[in-house]
């Protein structure tokens, strides 16, 4: 599945709700995956506040299964290039939580959630991937 939007702050429940339309439509109904949603909030929330400056500009989310439930996301979007691998969240997220340098500690935590992470700058355009599986609701 795949949508695009304008990437701005106020398309993020369309894009939570298409996310929760792919688990119950693909994986199954009894599945979900919440670092799933933490992660895809965390990326397109940053291509709205960063990718474009104050110019309008489109995000596209795929959604894809790869086996029975495992969840490939990628984000594309013509904003400025921007490699969250490279970015240096590590030093920012480590210290105890009064004394975080402000930045980084969302992209922390899709780096250490997600599996098989890859990011390609290619045509003008940020792609940006990542794998998780569904879990079964408890």
């Amino acid at each position: 599945m795949k949508m695009e939007i304008e990437a701005k702050k106020e398309n993020l429940g369309r894009i939570m709700s298409f996310c929760n339309d792919f688990m119950v439509s693909e994986i199954h109904p009894d599945y979900s995956n919440n670092l799933l949603l933490v992660a895809v909030e965390e990326i397109f929330t940053n291509i709205s506040s960063y990718a474009f400056c104050d110019k309008i500009g489109y995000a596209e989310l795929e959604l894809l299964r790869t086996n029975e439930n495992t969840i490939k996301a990628i984000f594309t979007d013509n904003g400025c290039p921007f490699n969250p691998l490279e970015f240096e969240s590590d030093s920012r997220a480590k210290d105890n939580i009064e004394n975080l340098i402000p930045g980084g500690l969302g992209l922390y935590i899709v780096k250490n959630t997600m599996k098989n992470l890859n990011y390609e700058y290619v045509g003008g355009c940020n792609i940006f991937s990542f794998e998780t599986a569904a879990e079964e609701k408890k």
